[in-house]
């Protein structure tokens, strides 16, 4: 639908504009009409940005301009209050002529219909300067050039030292919405929705050949992006005196029009390999987002009891289908392949229902009792298969009994919610609340088979004057799994052939006392402190802290602790007719330490026990945020003036630390400055004439070892995509005129 942009744009812009020119009310109304006078703002500019970077390339043209137009316009008409038309409409566009635009409609009658219209695009950008070994960036079809230099490892590859192909790292999205209310009588309302977007452009990810840990090759690639996403929704409403039902029904498409993504082998074989998945007859392939469908059903109901007491439910149940065609085991006509696929498809489907009550009543003038209860049963019906994959293009396929024999896990759960909170009043100024939740998770092929969590919370809201408000809120949660096994997605996944020829103390992939931190158990403990002070008519003080602290120390490997902190302080002076300040300081702090131990694979048995191959490794993360806004109002005789600050930067510190047997290289600390400053002159020239000049200075700066210093060759397994941190510094300038009429 997307497949000629300008010509829908054209047309969305016709439509906005014959839709105005069509309005029913006269441009030129009397001012004794009782009929509203549309009212129409048109926004004319040009800028200047002297710094393309995409990071800051807001306005600037998809061409990399530093030059570009501004174009802002909105229209509306409003009936007058006690006018007796109801009968309305409006209009925007915003930074039109742009990559980033939007343009909205709207029109409707008050108390009776609505619709409502937009369109927009957005773009994103990724790195300034991406690179590419692939002649033909963008195709799901990579191909090396002619002359390319093959080796085993990046050290050989001489064309790495040259520049390579260029390719726009950016995603691009237009999407169109339309919505239409209308209330057919007193008791029915409906609702329909659509939405059809289009996300394209082309990004980078690495594409692996290679079958164990010590043989793979590695290489980035420019993979396309051509996404299709239509959601469509149904609401019907029946509203009387005492309850409320909704029935609705929601559809959600998603179109991939590339299912796989395959390039050329830029290594020679090695050792592991067939011969034939090496440079220049071997080839990668992976297998892209595949199409899929999600639908809904559901209905809601509102009872009211009594003049005190109420109850909501809701019952939902959806679908999740996937069906797209397998691609190949391998894409190497010459590697083997004795056991084909076990169906042409993984038959996706997943069944959701969800069920939920609520209860609501005013005990006494003073307290307070809401009480909840949720059911959720997933249900994933996606049949169970034995696959014998081949390890990154690069082999032949294995026997049925060997480790690349696996079933596929259709993972489903059942979980249950109950929840009650208490709230009194305190005399006229105070409130105290408390509560308590309970939640249950049953799952299978999963290392625990049932998960607990308890959760205690209370809080107190007070107003001691009128100018103080505080509050304070406390929770201790507990989460309790039932035994952890973690061998279960081992011994459900391989064959039980390949099983019984391994030995018993070598059974598993992860370590047996390795937890994952979503299922181990948990203390978790959360306090949140506010404080809103208004000293005077124009001044408003806030500060709040809150803090989440994790301990895991129940597990011996894996996440042990984490530690959430952050306070915050925000001044606003307000005097309405001469100036507004606003300011704001935040700090947040987050620290974890987390344990491991490591083991190779050829030696399972006698690493998996040794305590000499222990690791322990902390990181702290702490960001930092100072903001103001100044706006003075007549500095200069109709003439205001707004000045504006913001600065956030974070650091990141790591400490690595090993048993005997092992060695850490020390990592360097990590982080970010990004600093705005703004002056905006805004000048009310004539009765309907206002003009802007606004000037914005910006500047970014960062410090991470995963980008700086990793060249196209760096790495000698992996052709990596060569690029750096995109720091920058740049001013944007830009000149309005706005006219009301």
């Amino acid at each position: 639908m997307f497949a000629t942009q300008p010509s829908l744009y054209n047309r969305c812009s016709t439509l906005v504009l014959v839709t105005l020119l069509s309005a029913n009310a006269p441009l030129h109304a009397s001012e004794d009409s009782d009929s509203a006078v549309p009212k129409f703002t048109v926004e004319l500019g040009a800028g200047y940005a002297d710094d393309d970077d995409p990071a800051f390339r807001k306005f600037i043209l998809q061409s990399g301009h530093d030059s570009f137009a501004i174009f802002n316009f909105n229209a509306k008409k409003v009936p007058f209050w006690e006018s007796g038309e109801t009968r309305y409409w409006s209009a925007s566009g915003k930074d039109l002529g742009t990559d980033s635009l939007e343009l909205s409609f709207s029109v409707g009658d008050y108390g009776y219909q609505q619709f409502n219209f937009s369109y927009s695009e957005i773009t994103k950008s990724g790195l300034s300067d991406a690179q590419t070994i692939f002649v033909n960036p963008g195709s799901n079809s990579l191909n090396l050039p002619a002359n390319w230099t093959a080796a085993t490892t990046t050290a050989g590859m001489s064309g790495l030292a040259s520049p390579q192909n260029e390719f726009d790292d950016e995603l691009q999205r237009r999407r169109i919405a339309l919505n239409y209310k209308i209330k057919a009588n007193a008791n029915w309302a409906f609702d329909i929705s659509f939405k059809h977007e289009i996300k394209d452009g082309s990004v980078y990810k690495y594409g692996i050949i290679g079958n164990t840990g010590g043989n793979p090759r590695s290489v980035a690639l420019p993979r396309p992006v051509d996404f299709e996403f239509n959601d469509f929704s149904l609401r019907a409403e029946y509203t009387a005196t005492t309850y409320n039902w909704q029935f609705g029904y929601d559809l959600s498409l998603f179109k991939n029009d590339h299912q796989s993504l395959s390039w050329d082998n830029p290594f020679l074989a090695i050792n592991g390999w067939n011969s034939a998945a090496g440079y220049n007859t071997g080839r990668g392939s992976m297998a892209l987002e595949p199409d899929n469908t999600y639908q809904q059903l559901f209905v809601t109901g509102f009872l009211r009891i009594s003049a005190t007491t109420s109850v909501n439910s809701s019952i939902q149940y959806a679908i999740l289908e996937q069906d797209e065609t397998f691609q190949a085991y391998s894409i190497n006509p010459a590697l083997s392949v004795s056991t084909p696929l076990p169906q042409d498809s993984l038959n996706g489907q997943i069944d959701i229902w969800r069920y939920k009550l609520g209860y609501q009543q005013a005990l006494s003038k003073r307290l307070m009792l809401r009480a909840n209860a949720a059911y959720e049963d997933r249900n994933n019906k996606t049949p169970q298969n034995l696959y014998v994959y081949i390890g990154g293009d690069s082999q032949d396929q294995d026997s049925a009994t060997s480790s690349r024999a696996r079933y596929n896990l259709p993972h489903s759960y059942r979980e249950t919610k109950l929840d009650a909170t208490l709230r009194y009043r305190i005399g006229k100024t105070s409130t105290l609340s408390g509560g308590a939740k309970h939640k249950t998770v049953d799952r299978n092929y999963s290392e625990t088979t049932s998960v607990t969590e308890d959760v205690g919370h209370i809080a107190f809201e007070s107003r001691p004057m009128d100018r103080l408000q505080s509050y304070v809120r406390l929770s201790k949660e507990h989460r309790n799994p039932s035994n952890y096994r973690g061998d279960t997605p081992y011994l459900n996944s391989h064959t039980q052939a390949y099983i019984a020829n391994q030995a018993a103390d070598e059974r598993f992939e992860n370590h047996p006392l390795l937890r994952k931190y979503y299922q181990a158990q948990r203390e978790r403990q959360k306090m949140a402190l506010g404080l809103n002070w208004t000293p005077s008519d124009i001044a408003n003080v806030g500060l709040a802290y809150n803090m989440a602290q994790d301990d895991y120390t129940k597990s011996i490997f894996g996440l042990q602790k984490s530690d959430v902190r952050g306070l915050h302080f925000d001044l606003s002076l307000i005097k309405t007719d001469f100036a507004q300040w606003h300011n704001f300081i935040s700090y947040e702090q987050y620290q974890a330490q987390q344990s491991g131990r490591s083991f190779n694979g050829n030696a399972i048995a006698t690493h998996s026990i040794d305590p000499n191959r222990n690791w322990w490794h902390r990181n702290e993360d702490t960001v930092k945020t100072v903001g103001s806004d100044l706006e003075v109002f007549n500095i200069l005789p109709n003439t205001d003036l707004s000045l504006g600050y913001l600065m956030a930067y974070s650091d990141s510190d790591f400490e690595t630390t090993t048993g005997s047997a092992l060695n850490a290289l020390a990592m360097p600390k990590q982080g970010d400055k990004l600093r705005r400053i703004s002056a905006e002159l805004s000048h009310h020239y004539r009765k309907n004439i206002d003009i802007t000049l606004n000037v914005v200075h910006e500047s970014y700066r960062a410090r991470n070892f995963s980008f700086d210093q990793v060249f196209a060759n760096t790495m000698n397994n992996v052709i990596a995509i060569g690029n750096t941190t995109p720091n920058y510094s740049a001013v944007e300038a830009i000149l309005a005129f706005k006219y009301h009429f």
